[in-house]
């Protein structure tokens, strides 16, 4: 694997102007499954980032940069990797998948995002008092040195 340090910078938007999955039908659905099929009950009914308040969103404990693997740095410069993640009750990301795609020629730098993505580990987003699990966007800056 390749790291280059400040080559590749993070960059996380919490935006609400992307929507919840229900606002976007172009989105394929995230959905977490226990080992027999059934719903994982901590990412049960997600909500939209945007339907929550800001004190109410999860908040990034843990947010591993993707490792760009060499195969990745011969991609054209994108910039922004979208992926959406599926959060848990707990603060995990059980689902996470490219939001928008990529050329074929660039599948490895979608892999590394959402490799990446699927690692970052969250205190848990909150309605009432109580956890929920939510839907949530993030970008990853891919600009490799060249």
């Amino acid at each position: 694997m390749i790291r280059s340090a400040g080559a590749i910078s993070l960059a996380l938007f919490l935006t609400s102007s992307l929507g919840s999955a229900e606002e976007n039908a172009t989105l394929p659905p995230l959905a977490c499954l226990t080992r027999d099929g059934q719903p994982l009950p901590e990412a049960k009914d997600p909500v939209g980032l945007s339907t929550l308040t800001v004190a109410e969103r999860p908040v990034p404990v843990s947010m591993p940069r993707p490792r760009w693997s060499r195969k990745a740095l011969d991609c054209q410069p994108l910039g922004k990797v979208w992926v959406q993640m599926l959060i848990t009750t707990k603060g995990d990301v059980c689902a996470a998948s490219l939001f928008r795609p990529l050329p074929p020629s660039c599948d490895k730098v979608g892999a590394d995002a959402v490799e990446a993505a699927r690692k970052w580990k969250f205190r848990p987003a909150r309605r009432d008092g109580a956890p929920v699990a939510v839907l949530y966007f993030l970008g990853f800056e891919f600009r490799p040195e060249g």
